[in-house]
């Protein structure tokens, strides 16, 4: 059986996302939310790429290939760098045109991005931790597996906070080619 690279695994889940998105259109499945044309909805693209790599670390972990891991969480902190950085630098000067809105403080936003960065920093400590040999070393992977559990809640907390909140606001404040600008922008930071 031929190996899998992360990018065909990627590729393959954001294809099952394209068919699921048009059942949607066809009417067979409704949408939660009908995205704008050059929408920053669009964004949660990079969200389910950065779950997408914090899962296949995950299971490196399970098949306790440190070194996959390791590679896998390294991945996911630059997708995460990248991404906090194209929306602190390009977003975040547009959504404080917006009054303030109840839950979408930008310190908030911001605050997220630090710690979610903390969280991810330390997880490559704890997998330099698990590269020496030791008779424990499944039991010290279920406790970084549940350390993880609380990256995860805060990173579903954010894409939340951000799809029902930044990315709505600032479709709302710009014109569909300054959307366009902004995304085609953030892309180009990657």
């Amino acid at each position: 059986m031929e190996a899998v690279s992360d990018e065909q695994q990627i590729a393959a889940r954001r294809e099952n996302r394209r068919r699921t998105d048009r059942a949607a259109q066809s009417g067979a499945v409704r949408p939660k939310r009908a995205a704008l044309p050059a929408s920053f909805l669009s964004l949660l693209d990079t969200h389910a790429e950065m779950k997408e790599l914090f899962l296949l670390h995950q299971e490196a972990l399970l098949s306790l290939d440190i070194s996959l891991a390791f590679e896998r969480l390294n991945a996911c902190e630059r997708v995460v760098q990248l991404h906090a950085q194209a929306e602190e630098e390009l977003l975040f000067p547009i959504y404080l045109r917006s009054p303030p809105v109840r839950g979408g403080a930008v310190e908030l936003f911001v605050s997220e991005h630090r710690k979610m960065l903390r969280f991810l920093a330390q997880f490559r400590r704890e997998l330099g931790e698990l590269w020496r040999p030791a008779p424990d070393l499944a039991r010290r992977i279920i406790g970084l597996l549940d350390a993880e559990a609380t990256f995860k809640h805060l990173v579903e907390h954010h894409d939340l906070r951000e799809a029902n909140i930044l990315y709505p606001t600032l479709d709302r404040l710009t014109t569909e080619a300054e959307r366009r600008d902004l995304l085609d922008a953030v892309a180009r930071a990657k």
